[in-house]
């Protein structure tokens, strides 16, 4: 089995580099398959819950222009 295109799930941890030396490695054996890379931010407003209300904009934020430089 020939794999075409692989799709790389990283957590943005130091540790990522390795999962990806590997995922490149998979490409060279297989005719210099597609990678491509993806990193999901899940909303903190589903992320906490409870009673305590909470404006998390600010951090949404913050999250999401870190992911964006990344």
């Amino acid at each position: 089995m020939s794999y075409h295109h692989i799709l790389v799930a990283v957590d943005l941890t130091k540790d990522s580099h390795k999962i990806l030396e590997r995922a490149v490695a998979i490409a060279e054996r297989n005719d210099k398959a597609k990678i491509s890379i993806m990193h999901t931010l899940e909303p903190l407003g589903f992320a906490y819950g409870g009673d305590i209300p909470m404006d998390l904009t600010s951090i949404q934020d913050q999250l999401d222009e870190h992911a964006k430089n990344v």
